[in-house]
């Protein structure tokens, strides 16, 4: 096989190609996307009130919230992703280790976030579907306060630089239940306790900024349920992520299960597990 000669030039040309595709190549590994990467450092912001909660209506209290945010980010709309955490409406609070963690790293890709307290424990009275019906509807009063919280402080300078018309809400097991049933549930969905809807506020609640939508464009579920598949008639996309081995939550359909010693009780509600 014949040996063909190359002269220098060519030479350097090629040497120059091949690194520079080379340098292509790992500059292109290295490269960060917001909304992919963590590209940020993280700020928070404690104790933020948000709301009030207003069932029983003679015992109105403070709600408030942990604000996550990029560092140094210049965007002035970014998405806001509010969050939940579990605990069987008996326990737990917005420095939940979970939603801490989530938050963090959401806010390092470039998202605001929130970790919300909401109202604990469960009425004593009443049937199992009636307490949990109405423990329901009493958080997802307070996440709704929450969104219009922050829509109303878009239109008051926007200091948490949000995008209004990227709400997403979310949580883990009774946080999920109740972002599931914050964006899909409708007013007739509650004609089937013995109460009535508008002894406690309605839908939407008394917490706050009621000229405000607490419409959302998706929901996070994290062991998350719904009362009945019937409720979801609007478009709106759904992350759901579940275990079969739940012990708490049953896995597809059946009854909640949370019982511990020291920390009362959750009624039997039936729900449903509704993964996409």
């Amino acid at each position: 096989m014949p040996f063909h000669s190359i002269n220098l030039f060519a030479k350097q040309f090629i040497t120059n190609t091949v690194l520079a595709v080379l340098l292509a190549v790992y500059l292109e590994g290295w490269t960060q996307t917001r909304f992919y990467d963590p590209i940020f450092g993280v700020g928070v912001k404690y104790t933020i009130e948000y709301g009030k909660t207003t069932i029983p209506l003679d015992k109105v209290t403070s709600l408030t919230l942990d604000f996550y945010a990029p560092e140094n980010d210049t965007l002035r709309k970014r998405p806001l992703i509010i969050l939940m955490h579990g605990g069987g409406y008996l326990m737990g609070n917005k420095n939940n280790y979970p939603m801490e963690t989530l938050c963090s790293r959401f806010a390092q890709m470039g998202y605001t976030c929130a970790s919300i307290n909401y109202s604990l424990k469960f009425e004593k009275k009443g049937t199992p579907n009636d307490r949990a019906g109405k423990k329901v509807l009493q958080t997802t009063h307070e996440l709704k306060a929450a969104i219009r919280f922050f829509r109303a402080s878009v239109n008051n300078g926007n200091k948490f630089q949000i995008d209004a018309n990227q709400i997403w809400v979310g949580g883990s097991s009774s946080g999920g239940i109740t972002a599931l049933h914050t964006a899909f549930v409708q007013a007739k969905h509650f004609d089937r306790f013995s109460w009535k809807l508008n002894d406690f506020g309605g839908l939407e609640g008394l917490g706050g900024n009621p000229n405000y939508s607490s419409k959302v464009q998706g929901v996070i579920s994290l062991s998350g349920a719904i009362g009945d598949t019937a409720y979801i008639k609007s478009n709106i996309p759904v992350v759901s992520v579940h275990g079969v081995f739940d012990p708490i939550v049953p896995y597809e359909i059946g009854q909640i299960a949370f019982d511990f010693p020291f920390f009362g009780d959750v009624p039997s509600a039936d729900v449903i597990i509704w993964l996409v």
